[in-house]
Parts: C-alpha cells; sequence; structure tokens
C-alpha cells in the first residue's frame, strides 16, 4: 500500500511540474478575462510558481512517506498484543475538611511545589 501511494505520488510530482512548464511555455498567449495580455502572463507565470511550490511540498511529503515506509519495515508484527507490567497501585487517604479544619492542609499544600503523597502539582488559587 505505501508503494502505491509513492507510486501516485512522484506521478503527481510529475504532473504539476508538467503543467507549470505549461504555463511558463505558454505565456505568450495569455490574457485576462477583460483582454489584457500582461495581466495574464503574470497570471500565467504566477500559477506555475505556485505549481512548483505544490510540487516542492509534494516532494518533502514524498521524503516524510519514505521515511515512514522504513520504520514501518523495522516492524515485527504479532498476532498478540505485549504483556505489560502493571505500575506498582498505591493507596492514599482522602479526607473532606472545610472552613478552619481545612486551612493548615492548604496552606501546606499551597508552600509545597507538589503534593508528597501523590505527587500533584501545587494547588493554585487555594486559601493560605
Amino acid at each position: 500500500m505505501i508503494g502505491d501511494l509513492s507510486s501516485g505520488m512522484r506521478s503527481l510530482r510529475q504532473a504539476l511540474d508538467q503543467i507549470a512548464d505549461a504555463h511558463e511555455r505558454k505565456a505568450a498567449h495569455a490574457f485576462n478575462d477583460a483582454g489584457s495580455h500582461e495581466a495574464g502572463v503574470r497570471d500565467a507565470l504566477a500559477a506555475a510558481e505556485e505549481l512548483r511550490q505544490a510540487a516542492n511540498l509534494v516532494d518533502r511529503a514524498y521524503d516524510r512517506l519514505a521515511e515512514g515506509f522504513i520504520a514501518a519495515g523495522r516492524i515485527a508484527w504479532h498476532p498478540d498484543p505485549a504483556v505489560e507490567e502493571a505500575a506498582p497501585s498505591r493507596w492514599v487517604s482522602v479526607v473532606f475538611l472545610q472552613g478552619k479544619e481545612a486551612d493548615r492542609p492548604l496552606r501546606i499544600l499551597g508552600e509545597a511545589r507538589a503534593c508528597r503523597c501523590c505527587g500533584l502539582p501545587r494547588a493554585v488559587g487555594l486559601r493560605q
């Protein structure tokens, strides 16, 4: 499948170059809707430039596709997923405090860079 994509991208690059070349070669025949030859030439050359920019972007995408193809080639797919070891669990006591009871723990949390028991970032916007 990646090979088919690669081939399609090469064809797209080639087509963009050919259309850009045609715009440049035929610029002497270009006019805009109002009949201005000068504007037609300017637009033909601008179109050619934009088409070449698109072709360059296709080249960059092709390079990324090639890197993906190389990385995909290093994968050895297995029918079953790997068994991961679970991280050790820790129990943390949770207590609901309010009012004056909560003042001291909130102050401690506000002063600490991270909670010692769970590693969460320090409390922001809490009363101290």
